[in-house]
């Protein structure tokens, strides 16, 4: 009897020890779960462990595709350059079905299609750069631009207009616009002199020794002699401007304005072209440590921006005040929208992905109330971005082209609505 009561005993025992076995497994196991996974309720809170909480907003709306979803290109793109001209869409690159040669397309959107402007790879040779620009003649959908380098003819640089009546695109000046070697990264501008034309300028880096420019300059398309007028003493004090840092802007009353990261303390500087040389505007190497800087005028003001930094220029005490500044912990590109009635807001294209799914999907964000915040769907391309994503914005509408590994790295252009 006293053996049977003992087995009894032993049998609660185990039980007891048993049920708080699980229970004390299954609370860790809980905990573990929520330490390592991402859960997202109502796409606005995410909750990361068991005692921390981040709040990740997302703008309502979604990504469009504007044309067909698997892409616009023939094939394989690089060096987008986006451009929204009054809401419509244009979108260049070096094409890859052609030789690498560039390409433009324009968007029509009663068609939900994309027409290729002039011939697909209408360069000379292949290009290791696009910058499009679009010039308001007062028409409905503006007059395109391009700077590129002609890769077959030591990467000399380029501009080129395109032609309606024709529908080709005409070299402005020589097909080769400059005898230095290597021109890269050569921002455009079009001032409105009040023509049907414009007013072309260009900047650019040149002459490459082992990865860096030693030569930064500007010119100015002369429309009487056909030439590119070199716009005072080309090299700049530091004479070692990074060569991807480059940045263009004509002001109001047709100053032009170049902004540059000096390689040797990569920190920006402006300079602006007045009475036949080249001046300081404001103190130099003024920025936070960069590698990239745009350069853009809003309401007549100059505004300079690097990732993390948005500096304005005060004329009064001729120096760069902060206008806005944001974080840079998720990488990527920085865009900029120069708005007057909101001030600068930051943009933010890169690539992320999830231990669920790694690849480097395509995300957007906007720089609002101090933080970031998601504009639509993060991870909302189809598959890996292959190349750089262009972002572009057009009255607070913001547009993002991309090469979509998924379907065979053609172009995908969408707008957020």
């Amino acid at each position: 009897m006293k053996k049977i009561f003992w087995v009894l005993i032993a049998v609660v025992c185990l039980a007891i020890v048993s049920w708080l076995t699980v229970f004390w497994l299954g609370g860790c196991a809980s905990t573990q779960q929520e330490i390592i996974t991402t859960t997202t309720i109502a796409s606005t809170t995410t909750i990361t462990s068991t005692t921390t909480t981040t709040t990740t907003t997302t703008m309502a709306g979604a990504w469009i595709n504007l044309g067909p979803a698997d892409g616009i290109s023939e094939g394989n793109a690089y060096w987008l350059s986006l451009k929204v001209f009054k809401g419509i869409p244009y979108i260049a690159y070096n094409d890859a079905s052609h030789e690498g040669k560039a390409t433009v397309l324009k968007y029509n959107a009663s068609l939900d299609s994309w027409a290729t402007l002039g011939p697909a790879g209408f360069s000379d040779s292949w290009v290791g750069f696009t910058y499009l620009y679009v010039y308001d003649d007062g028409s409905a959908d503006g007059v395109p631009f391009i700077g590129i380098n002609n890769g077959l003819d030591n990467s000399t640089l380029a501009v080129l207009k395109y032609n309606k009546s024709s529908n080709t695109w005409e070299n402005l000046g020589k097909s080769s616009l400059t005898t230095e070697v290597n021109a890269y990264n050569a921002p455009l501008y079009v001032y409105d002199d009040g023509t049907a034309d414009g007013q072309p300028y260009v900047a650019f880096s040149s002459g490459f020794t082992t990865g860096y420019a030693i030569r930064t300059a500007a010119r100015k398309y002369n429309k009487t002699t056909y030439n590119w007028d070199l716009l005072g003493t080309p090299e700049f004090p530091t004479n070692n401007p990074a060569d991807h840092s480059v940045a263009l802007s004509v002001s109001g009353d047709e100053t032009p304005y170049l902004a540059y990261v000096d390689y040797a303390h990569t920190k920006v500087t402006v300079m602006k072209y007045t009475s036949g040389a080249w001046e300081a505007v404001g103190p130099t190497e003024f920025s936070i440590s960069t590698s990239s800087v745009q350069l853009a005028f809003s309401a007549g003001v100059p505004y300079v921006s690097c990732p993390g930094m948005v500096y304005q220029y005060d004329s009064g005490s001729n120096s760069w005040v902060t206008a806005a500044s944001f974080d840079t912990s998720h990488g990527g590109d920085y865009f900029i929208d120069y708005s007057p009635l909101t001030g600068p807001v930051a943009y933010n294209t890169f690539f992320e992905g999830t231990t669920a799914e790694p690849v480097g999907k395509a995300s957007v964000m906007k720089y609002q109330d101090s933080a970031w915040q998601y504009v639509g769907a993060p991870r909302f391309s189809d598959g890996q971005v292959f190349s750089n994503m262009a972002l572009y914005v057009d009255n607070g509408v913001p547009y993002v082209a991309y090469a979509d590994y998924t379907h065979g790295s053609r172009v995908v252009v969408k707008k957020f609505e």
